[in-house]
This record gives C-alpha cells, sequence and structure tokens, in this order.
C-alpha cells in the first residue's frame, strides 16, 4: 500500500502464508510459504518483483506448526524456528537439522482447561509465543519469551477478557490490547492497553493505561509502524499516539469505531480498514489536517 496515496499498488497469493517480514533500510519482502508440500522462502522487492526464492527440503514442521524466519544480523545467522506443540527447533545454514531443540512447556500452561498456540515470532535469539487459554467461558492471552542460546524462559501474563496483539521492534516486545465484551463486564478496571517488554528481561517499559468506571465500557487499540490508535468508549474518544505514548491526534468516536484498524499514515494522517456490513471494509483517512 502506498502510505501517500492510501491506495493498493500489488497484491500476492500464496497456498500457505507461515510468516511475511520487511527488511528495514532496503524495503525487500520476506515470505515463508509452502511449495510442493516444502517450506520455500520467496523474496520481492517493494514492487512486488520476486527477486529470489529457496526451498527447505529438510525443515519439516508437525501437525499445524508455527514456522519463522529471523535475519542475519551482526553477529548471528539467518535462521527459521518450527514449533510444534511445545517443542520448539531451530535451523540454520545448511539447513539439514536443528541446531537448537528445546522445550516451551510452562507451568502456566496448567491453569487453564485448554490451551493453544495463537501466533508467534522469531526474532534470533528471541522467540516469542502467544498462547491463548481457556478455562470457564473465559479467555485470556499470555506470552513466552525464550532465548533459544541460553533457553531462559519469560512470561507475560494478561488477565481475562483482554485480547492483545504484538511485535518484536528491536530490543523491545511490542503489545497492544483490547476489550472482550464479557456478560460480566469488563473484568479490568485500569488495563495496560499498550507496554513495550524488555526481550531479555521480559519487563515493561513504556507503559500505557486507562481507567475504566463502567463495566459497559470498552476500548481498542492498533498498533502500526510505531503508531498507536486507541478507542475508547467511556472517553467516546480515537486517539493516535506515537510509540512512547505521546498524542499526536484525537477525534470523537462511537462504539462502531471499535473495530477501526490502523494500517498506515503519513505525517498527521492515518490510514484505517473501517469494517462494515457482514464480510465489507473500507479504507479510511483520519485524523486530516
Amino acid at each position: 500500500m502506498n502510505r501517500s496515496t492510501g491506495k493498493i499498488e500489488w497484491t500476492r497469493k500464496f497456498p500457505v502464508l507461515y510468516d511475511c517480514e520487511v527488511l528495514p533500510g532496503s524495503g525487500k519482502i520476506v515470505v515463508l510459504t509452502e511449495s510442493n508440500k516444502r517450506i520455500q522462502k520467496q523474496v520481492f522487492s517493494a514492487k512486488g518483483q520476486q527477486i529470489s526464492q529457496q526451498t527447505f527440503s529438510n525443515i519439516t514442521g508437525g501437525s499445524d506448526p508455527q514456522i519463522q524466519w529471523s535475519a542475519a544480523g551482526v553477529g548471528t545467522k539467518e535462521s527459521v524456528a518450527v514449533m510444534s506443540g511445545d517443542r520448539l527447533s531451530v535451523y540454520q545454514y545448511p539447513w539439514k537439522k536443528p541446531v537448537y531443540q528445546l522445550s516451551m512447556a510452562a507451568s502456566e500452561d496448567k491453569k487453564d482447561e485448554s490451551v493453544s498456540l495463537a501466533d508467534a515470532q522469531f526474532q534470533f535469539p528471541y522467540f516469542i509465543a502467544k498462547v491463548n487459554g481457556l478455562s470457564l467461558g473465559q479467555s485470556r492471552d499470555y506470552y513466552k519469551v525464550i532465548n533459544v542460546s541460553s533457553k531462559k524462559l519469560n512470561l507475560i501474563l494478561f488477565p481475562t477478557n483482554v485480547s492483545s496483539s504484538f511485535r518484536a521492534e528491536g530490543a523491545s516486545l511490542v503489545v497492544n490490547t483490547s476489550s472482550i465484551g464479557s456478560p460480566l463486564g469488563l473484568s479490568t478496571y485500569t488495563p495496560i492497553v499498550y507496554a513495550r517488554y524488555d526481550l531479555k528481561t521480559g519487563k515493561a517499559g513504556t507503559t500505557i493505561k486507562r481507567t475504566f468506571t463502567q463495566p459497559d465500557s470498552n476500548w481498542s487499540s492498533s498498533y502500526f509502524d510505531g503508531r498507536l490508535l486507541l478507542t475508547d468508549t467511556e472517553r467516546g474518544e480515537q486517539t493516535l499516539l506515537n510509540q512512547s505514548g505521546q498524542v499526536l491526534a484525537e477525534r470523537t468516536a462511537v462504539p462502531a469505531d471499535l473495530r477501526d484498524k490502523l494500517v498506515g499514515y503519513s505525517g498527521a494522517k492515518a490510514f484505517i480498514l473501517a469494517p462494515f456490513g457482514k464480510q465489507s471494509a473500507e479504507l479510511r483517512s483520519i485524523f486530516e489536517k
């Protein structure tokens, strides 16, 4: 998408999409997909032209695996991580067998009736697994952050009835949250809506919280490339903030705006996907001066 115009310039379809990363600086796009039941890496230019492809014949996953790619860096090699169940395997050149194999099981997994791996991201040496736990009709998210070299595992927990999204940025794990409707109302009245956690320690640095006084209040947030879109029904506001929590722009919001998703920005103008109807959405620009 062109951030200046808000228009989609090109699209690609894949039979399976395991991972997709944009390389800083070059703008190249790395996609992990599948071809003839083999894991394949495809690299595209910012204009959508395929630059290269590589098939990993010896990398396999179990049932419903999470497969993630990590770029080479200073002192680190290009890596591919495969998580199946609680087992994590990490491959590097020449891609014949895992260079690391470890368990990501934790005592926290036993506190819910059922747990499932919802999403993952890999930024060597840190593998991040988002886990969803269900118990007594209540849902909660928590995160496992493991250093594959040292095998040190940190847990980051959230309360029930709060959904979350995440991404690794440099040495930080960025997590933003939204409320989940419940007959009992909000499960927490001063929730964390955004936080940056140190990948090494699991401790929170920059944190944004909001205080809610009404059980029927709700909030939603969407994070994209250093910007946070926060919709708060109790205040009746939709706010655009930077990664440090500084307010960049505000506008009046209604409950329908809770579904807005930030997909780009340019200056003070933000681009959102605004759902409407059953299966439709439109691209809008907001906060224009």
